[in-house]
């Protein structure tokens, strides 16, 4: 595997962004809003109760995919709704990426640096929230030409705050048919092999996006109890609150094999 080769997919929350702060709270992208109370105690509550609801339905395992995809649909939309009618927007997108709120696992600005040092091109493929992934990455100054985003997008009003969101939703069961790839896909077009890197089982489905790639995949385990099928699923698996030494690790040892060759 050669690292002129390379192309890298992964997911954002909970996979680049450490899954919990300091404080113990869950960091990704929905469950920061609802925490910082940027948008008030009643988005924090009803944004909550949303959580508490759909968040054990994302993780199981039993529950048959066709209605599953059903439930992922109706939270997504219910957060979004929600996030409009509570006046979400730019300055809500700044206070996130200006304050660090938003932490990232350690290692991470390392291999976003190792990737545009090499030109490796890098699909962010998310449900979260493309304005605060930019604005996240564009405050680290990461936002280089090799970088692509393809996450749930809000249009903004001349007056800063979210006029709706863009459709077709993206959430966990259905980013293999995700839009809006098209640039990454140019830029990956003669690289034959991927690292694809996620948080839950059906992150793994983002390799179809590149099905004529050679994978090594990397799971961050987001529940202890699905460590077996995590290991089933993924090459190699971090354990909870891991760091992206490893990942790191596997990039310096293809650039340096890609070096001595």
């Amino acid at each position: 595997m050669g690292i002129n080769r390379l192309q890298v997919i992964s997911d954002w929350d909970r996979t680049l962004t450490d899954p919990h702060s300091s404080r113990g709270l869950d960091q990704s992208t929905y469950s920061l809003l609802h925490t910082s109370n940027l948008l008030g105690s009643s988005f924090s509550s009803k944004s909550a109760a949303l959580y508490n609801t759909y968040r054990q339905i994302e993780l199981s395992t039993e529950i048959d995919v066709s209605e599953k995809f059903i439930k992922m649909d109706a939270w997504w939309t219910a957060q979004f709704d929600l996030l409009t009618a509570h006046g979400f927007g730019e300055p809500t997108v700044r206070s996130i990426a200006e304050r660090g709120q938003l932490t990232m696992r350690d290692g991470v600005w390392e291999f976003l640096r190792h990737l545009h040092r090499h030109e490796i091109p890098l699909l962010i493929l998310s449900a979260g929230i493309a304005n605060i992934i930019e604005a996240r990455i564009r405050f680290n100054q990461a936002n280089t030409p090799n970088v692509h985003i393809c996450a749930n997008r809000f249009p903004m009003a001349p007056d800063g705050l979210a006029m709706d969101f863009a459709r077709p939703l993206i959430h966990t069961l259905n980013k293999s048919s995700a839009d809006n790839t098209q640039a990454f896909q140019e830029a990956s077009a003669n690289r034959t092999a991927l690292i694809v890197l996620g948080d839950t089982l059906e992150d793994i489905e983002m390799k179809k996006l590149s099905p004529q790639c050679a994978v090594i995949s990397i799971g961050f385990l987001c529940d202890p109890s699905l460590s077996e099928k995590f290991l089933r699923v993924y090459d190699a698996v971090i354990a909870p609150d891991g760091s992206f030494a490893f990942v790191n690790e596997l990039l310096a040892a293809i650039s340096s094999g890609s070096s001595a060759s």
